[in-house]
């Protein structure tokens, strides 16, 4: 943006500085503050013009740094990239921990599930044990028409809370297998199984209640 300095900008400042400087009568001023200016002329338009090409080259020096930075660095993020991708392909156990990790964290579903897993990469299989939403997550109660056009809330009876959570848990099991199956090519199998916990007969503590595996 800094454009280079011409014969007739240097001889403009010159005189700037003539009229500055250089003092004299009216009959001798003109003469004086010319000769001022051609006396410096040579060296003050070498200097700005060494001075311009200077600022050129560290510019132009400058500009090329950034460039061969930036490069680096894309060839850096590049490699880290496809070293990453290549493991996720080959199934390094623990990009498939933070992978898996990841979308737990980010899933975001209407009851509440905890799951354990084990990732086995000699056989290219995934183990999981799913802590279950219990039955009692279930609305126990139907909004129902009456002849009359009118709603009622309807108890369920125990074989449709049965039916309905069997759809449940079989439903979150294929959401959950589909989404490990997504997370990487070297997951080849899913083995899972699902718990609930249950209080007591006498309700003084919980105990587990597996479910079949799938």
């Amino acid at each position: 943006d800094v454009p280079k300095p011409t014969e007739e900008r240097i001889r403009e400042i010159l005189m700037a500085e003539a009229k500055e400087n250089v003092k004299a009568s009216i009959f001798t001023v003109g003469k004086l503050r010319k000769k001022y200016v051609d006396d410096c002329f040579d060296e003050r338009f070498n200097q700005a013009i060494l001075e311009w090409e200077k600022s050129k080259n560290d510019y132009y020096f400058h500009v090329e740094e950034e460039k061969r930075q930036a490069e680096i660095a894309y060839q850096e993020e590049y490699n880290n990239q496809k070293a990453y991708f290549k493991s996720v392909i080959e199934g390094d156990e623990e990009v498939i921990s933070e992978l898996f990790d990841y979308w737990i964290d980010s899933c975001e579903l209407p009851v509440e599930i905890n799951i354990n897993y084990e990732f086995d990469s000699i056989k290219q299989g995934l183990l999981l044990d799913v802590d279950l939403p219990e039955i009692e997550d279930i609305p126990n109660t139907i909004m129902t028409k009456t002849d009359a056009g009118n709603l009622k809330e309807k108890k369920k009876t125990q074989t449709e809370l049965k039916k309905e959570y069997t759809t449940l848990t079989f439903g979150l099991a294929i959401f959950i297998v589909a989404n490990v199956l997504n997370i990487s090519p070297a997951i080849k199998k899913v083995l899972i199984s699902g718990y609930t916990q249950r209080r007591d007969s006498d309700g003084s503590g919980l105990y587990s209640r597996r479910n079949r595996k799938v």
